[in-house]
């Protein structure tokens, strides 16, 4: 999920079917990842279909799965971590679905999980959290990844939700701790210059990708397509264009 050298972020294309990873990775999507939009903000898919998605991932791309829209002080969240983690995928997506700052107990459960390799990828979704200051004990728990996303796609895109200053915090708090960083929530091809703006780590879509715009539908080949290669011509020209003369991100 690092961009190594290159200067765009990468794509990271949500996907509920074999058909509909083959056809991500026959446009070069960065990270597949696993997911039944029909059971929620994160919904998890069934385990036989995930296998068959990841037979044909088979490493040509990086993968991600979801573990299910469950309570950060569930019985059941180390469970789900750990269930996810055997697929072997990549990253494994947690969201922190409650109103509240991350807990004691969820810090806990996902520092020993990440110590023990798990790669976590921490789900935070903007219009339920935007109001939290401290994200420092998040960053501090040994994640992987944190993924800035929305909860409720009915009520507007990421950047809809939360101002520039929230995303530059929220941005440099992890960045300082190596942790990766990506955006999500509704975004569309409208919304990519000020995605690669703020030079997140990598761009979460599914929406955006989908027949008619509607992320439970079937993906389409022409919007999947329309968006890799606008967010591909951005590159190393998009970064430069959006950059102001003192090299900051223009606000």
């Amino acid at each position: 999920m690092n961009n190594g050298n290159s200067l765009r972020p990468h794509i990271l294309g949500s996907v509920r079917s074999v058909a509909e990873a083959r056809l991500l990775l026959a446009n070069r999507v960065d990270i597949i990842d696993l997911k039944e939009p029909r059971r929620g903000a994160l919904g998890a898919l069934p385990r036989a279909t995930a296998r068959a998605i990841l037979s044909v991932v088979a490493g040509r791309a990086r993968s991600s799965a979801t573990i299910g829209d469950i309570a950060a002080h569930s019985p059941a969240l180390r469970m789900r971590i750990e269930r996810t983690a055997a697929l072997g995928v990549d990253y494994v997506k947690v969201g922190l679905f409650t109103a509240a700052a991350p807990g004691r107990e969820f810090l806990a459960t996902l520092g020993e999980l990440s110590a023990r390799g798990i790669p976590i990828v921490a789900v935070v979704f903007a219009d339920r959290h935007r109001w939290i200051r401290d994200w420092r004990p998040l960053a501090d728990s040994g994640v992987r990844g944190v993924l800035l996303d929305t909860s409720n796609k009915a009520a507007g895109a990421l950047f809809d939700v939360v101002d520039p200053d929230f995303l530059r915090r929220f941005l440099a708090v992890f960045r300082s701790r190596g942790v990766l960083v990506g955006f999500a929530g509704s975004l569309g091809l409208e919304h990519l210059d000020r995605a690669v703006l703020f030079e997140a780590d990598y761009l979460g879509f599914r929406g955006a990708l989908c027949r008619d715009a509607v992320r439970g539908t079937v993906l389409d080949a022409a919007r999947v397509s329309a968006l890799c290669a606008r967010l591909r011509a951005g590159g190393q020209a998009g970064f430069t264009r959006l950059r102001g003369a003192d090299n900051e991100p223009v606000a």
